[in-house]
């Protein structure tokens, strides 16, 4: 007696299978991409720690130039008033040599910069830390116009008033490093002199002019931006 074989086909049974590869592959292809999104987060995450770190240095370094920035307009001002008043002080004028000195706020920006490079910047979009990221970087970018604005001016009047061939800008500039050396000139009747003469020769009320003039918040800006920024970057990494 033969048998035939029995090739009738179990749709059920194959049907279950096709399933359980289904949801196999799903679940694969989503644990895949669930390990894609904690390494790109970790990633951002990183770039955003550095950028915190690179912020909170910048503060001191803003806060020095700031302090300074303030204590050039108080001093220009003196100077201003004194001269005014056809008055006359070789402390004030000592303080005054201060502000010949070019100044530039400095900040790190390599974590910025690493961010914008990875494109990871992108999971920003449309974020209040985007904003922030934005606004203390571009506070920066405009705090540098303004500075080198002040230290051209202050540059084209220094040169002009160092170029002067005269006996009195001589005996400022002994007395200038005299008094860094800590030494004692002679001829001081002469010395006086030039240095009444320095205190209101036009090149340099010039420069202590334009520093009275000056009375711009964009260190104060930098600050309260960074700030924010160090905010933000606290919110996004406690999510």
């Amino acid at each position: 007696m033969k048998f035939k074989p029995n090739f009738k086909f179990n749709w059920k049974y194959a049907l279950g299978e096709i399933v359980l590869i289904f949801i196999g592959i799903s679940l694969a292809m989503g644990f895949d991409n669930w390990s894609q999104n904690k390494r790109e987060r970790e990633q951002l995450e990183g770039y955003l720690e550095t950028i915190r770190k690179n912020v909170v240095s910048d503060t001191a370094s803003i806060a020095e130039t700031d302090s300074r920035y303030k204590s050039f307009h108080e001093i220009a001002l003196n100077h201003l008033n004194m001269a005014i008043h056809d008055e006359y002080s070789e402390e004030t004028l000592l303080g005054s040599l201060q502000v010949l000195a070019e100044q530039y706020v400095v900040i790190d920006q390599s974590g910025f910069e690493a961010l914008k490079s990875s494109g990871f910047i992108k999971d920003l979009q449309g974020t209040t830390l985007e904003d922030a990221l934005f606004a203390y970087y571009t506070s920066y970018s405009k705090a540098l116009l303004e500075e080198n604005s002040l230290n051209n001016f202050i540059e084209n009047m220094e040169a002009e008033l160092y170029n002067s061939s005269s006996k009195e800008v001589t005996h400022v500039l002994k007395w200038t490093s005299a008094k860094q050396l800590g030494l004692e000139l002679e001829e001081e009747a002469q010395m006086n002199s030039a240095l009444k003469w320095f205190f209101s020769e036009p090149h340099l009320l010039g420069i202590i002019q334009r520093y009275a003039d000056e009375d711009s918040p964009r260190y104060e800006l930098m600050l309260s931006n960074a700030k924010e920024l160090i905010s933000q970057i606290d919110l996004e990494l406690k999510n």
